[in-house]
């Protein structure tokens, strides 16, 4: 179970979708190419980030918009509500993923202010 976060289309037939699991805590990236009448869910990489006690997770586990800038495909991922991972040059960030295939397969590229304009 769970919600919808959010919708986008990037025309007519190819849009995204997350659903939100767990009262936001985390979310799953949806995909469609026939409209809406059909989704499925598209994985992305966890950029594995290692903590000091040598704990390594997945902090970006809230997809929270797919874009497109000339050809290439943009998602942001947050942290869901329980999201506490901090960059010490940008503090609480998100993660950006790329995509050159309309959304089926990510790389995650770097991590990307919260707060940026």
């Amino acid at each position: 179970g769970g919600e919808s976060g959010w919708i986008t289309f990037i025309d007519e037939k190819l849009g995204f979708s997350c659903l939100s699991h767990a009262a936001g805590s985390y979310g799953s990236l949806y995909r469609t190419e026939d409209g809406g009448c059909s989704w499925e869910v598209v994985e992305y990489p966890s950029p594995d980030v290692k903590l000091s006690d040598g704990t390594v997770y997945n902090p970006f586990v809230m997809p929270e918009k797919v874009y497109e800038e000339n050809g290439i495909f943009y998602m942001e991922a947050g942290q869901g509500s329980d999201g506490d991972y901090y960059d010490a040059e940008l503090g609480f960030c998100h993660g950006l993923y790329q995509s050159s295939d309309a959304g089926l397969n990510w790389e995650f590229m770097q991590n990307i202010s919260v707060n940026r304009g």
